[in-house]
């Protein structure tokens, strides 16, 4: 949800957002079918396309796996390889798991968030023309294995920009900032250290960008 966020943010109020750095974002699918959800992941949204359905999955999820079998869950669709993932990192994972299970309404969020997500993607244009609106430079990284989002979505979006660069992380999935965590960090702090100074300068005289 934080890059689809972003770019709404870029494309609705340009002058709040001096660039983004978006992390195997949810971005438009594209026509081709290298470019589409795979189809265990576009059937899960369609359930949760249902209000009243998906709240129920959900709910029936944390109930059957509990807190540890959720991010155990996660992990294996989200990471190549879960078990090199830090145990410590982990055992956080399961603490936040456990304290959204005392939140009422920790399902219907969880359910709204699916559905924006699945709005988007089930009629792109609207979605696509918004991406194209943007004209803040982006840093797009992307796992080469996302079984969540194609990397041919980054590709594709990444290639309308002269001033997107796209990294392409091979023989990673979905959080690559957790799979790799120092090749994450030197790429975001070479972005920055080449195009921060720039664009401060630039926008300098903008005291409302943050």
């Amino acid at each position: 949800m934080g890059g689809m966020i972003s770019m709404i943010q870029a494309a609705h109020s340009p002058e709040t957002v001096l660039a983004m750095i978006l992390v195997d974002a949810a971005l438009p699918r594209t026509s081709g079918l290298e470019g589409q959800f795979r189809p265990g992941t576009a059937a899960l949204f369609a359930v949760y396309s249902s209000r009243w359905l998906g709240i129920s999955v959900t709910r029936a999820r944390a109930r059957r796996f509990g807190a540890e079998g959720l991010v155990a869950e996660g992990l294996r669709v989200s990471a190549t390889d879960p078990r090199a993932i830090d145990p410590r990192l982990v055992a956080l994972m399961v603490s936040l798991a456990k304290s959204r299970e005392s939140f009422d309404y920790a399902a219907e969020a969880f359910v709204e968030a699916a559905q924006s997500i699945f709005r988007a993607q089930v009629k792109p244009a609207r979605y696509r023309a918004l991406v194209r609106a943007i004209r803040r430079p982006a840093l797009v990284i992307h796992g080469e294995l996302d079984q969540l989002v194609p990397v041919a979505a980054a590709v594709a979006a990444a290639a309308e920009y002269d001033n997107w660069k796209l990294v392409v992380f091979d023989g990673v999935g979905h959080i690559l900032e957790i799979e790799a965590p120092s090749r994450w960090l030197d790429v975001v702090n070479g972005w920055l250290d080449d195009y921060l100074p720039a664009a401060l300068r630039s926008s300098a005289s903008d005291s409302s960008i943050a």
